[in-house]
């Protein structure tokens, strides 16, 4: 009974690395799903003003419900943590905020 490893090293050779092209390729096609079509863009700023759920930053307003929001340790916190006076970043993708990242308060 042959197997897949069975024969000369040269053709198992040959097997394996089809195997492995098969394999990056597929993994290259996973990370072109539409899903990661969108540019993401930072946005760093102090926050001026919170109203609800949303943020003030350089004049512009932000809606940030429901956005993860990680503090400096690297902690997860809730979108109360955000306080006027904050240096915050903003991922922005497709104009909607996906993340926003707590830098801390500005030293005055």
């Amino acid at each position: 009974m042959k197997t897949y490893l069975s024969g000369s090293r040269k053709q198992v050779g040959t097997r394996m690395f089809c195997g492995l092209l098969v394999f990056l390729a597929m993994i290259s096609l996973g990370f072109a799903s539409p899903a990661f079509s969108g540019d993401i863009q930072k946005l760093k700023g102090v926050v001026e003003k919170i109203s609800g759920k949303d943020i003030v930053l350089g004049g512009e307003r932000y809606d940030v419900a429901g956005v993860p929001v990680k503090g400096v340790p690297g902690m997860r916190r809730s979108g109360a943590t955000v306080r006027r006076g904050d240096k915050v970043e903003l991922s922005l993708q497709d104009g909607k905020v996906i993340f926003l990242r707590n830098l801390g308060p500005v030293l005055q």
